[in-house]
């Protein structure tokens, strides 16, 4: 396990991350990536790029699983990886809406033991380690036990993949009857921990790549919560896999609600 001034200096390297996209306002230059109004700017690289850069001068034998500029794909038998979105929510921070983060998740031969998720427009910085607990902007948070009906429950969509529209409604109308309301923020790593500090209760998306809940996942974990995938299977860093999370009793009752939803026969390409 690294030293405290380790993950110390990560953070560091993320809030000046965060620095380079505060203050953005209006982004006009756009590519399209694989699915339904998909796309990437270039401060989704410039970030990538300045936290790699950064890392390799912190811990040169480490490797990186990303996702944009060529990243995407696992690195088998990399010992010590970085999992990083560089702006995860980049259609909010294409249109002002201030919720996105930088998520960098770091594993040890395929095990989270580190996770930090900043949303620079809030100022709100997320980390665990893993055995240590959970933290909002340095504070510790504990997930309170409570039931679907006793909170929002944040429901991600797929919104790339047309086939999993109609999965995803069905699902979300029928946990709509359990829970006190419904919440889309468009940004995985932001609402999963948001279940961490008690904001929102329950999280479940369809579809969610690696770098969308790694450090997330962690956050959540270490504040007493749960995650897993939709049949309740833990997550091995899988890529392009169902996710739900919660407090214990509302995970429970979510996952048993899902499970009752038929699931689409449809396959996502791993490219």
């Amino acid at each position: 396990m690294l030293k405290q001034e380790i993950f110390d200096q990560i953070e560091q390297i993320v809030i000046q991350a965060g620095s380079l996209i505060e203050g953005v306002q209006g982004v006009n230059e756009l590519t399209a990536k694989e699915g339904h109004s998909n796309f990437v700017t270039k401060y989704d690289s410039m970030v990538q790029k300045f936290l790699i850069e950064h890392f390799r001068l912190l811990l040169p034998d480490a490797g990186y699983l990303g996702e944009e500029d060529g990243y995407a794909e696992t690195i088998a038998g990399t010992e010590m990886l970085f999992i990083i979105d560089p702006i995860d929510g980049t259609s909010n921070f294409i249109f002002g809406f201030q919720c996105s983060a930088i998520s960098v998740a770091l594993s040890f031969d395929q095990k989270i033991q580190y996770g930090i998720v900043y949303n620079p427009f809030r100022h709100e910085l997320f980390t665990a380690v893993r055995g240590q607990g959970a933290f909002l902007n340095h504070k510790q948070i504990h997930v309170q036990d409570r039931s679907l009906s006793e909170g929002l429950t944040h429901f991600g969509g797929a919104p790339y993949y047309q086939a999993l529209k109609k999965w995803t409604y069905s699902m979300q109308e029928a946990v709509s009857h359990h829970t006190i309301d419904l919440r889309e923020l468009g940004a995985a790593s932001i609402g999963i921990c948001y279940v961490a500090c008690n904001r929102c209760v329950a999280y479940a998306s369809p579809l969610l790549c690696t770098w969308d809940y790694a450090a997330a996942g962690l956050i959540l974990i270490e504040s007493g919560g749960v995650l897993s995938d939709m049949d309740k299977s833990p997550l091995f860093l899988q890529n392009k896999t169902s996710v739900i999370g919660g407090a214990p009793t509302a995970y429970a009752e979510l996952a048993s609600i899902l499970t009752s939803i038929p699931k689409p026969d449809f396959h996502i390409s791993e490219s």
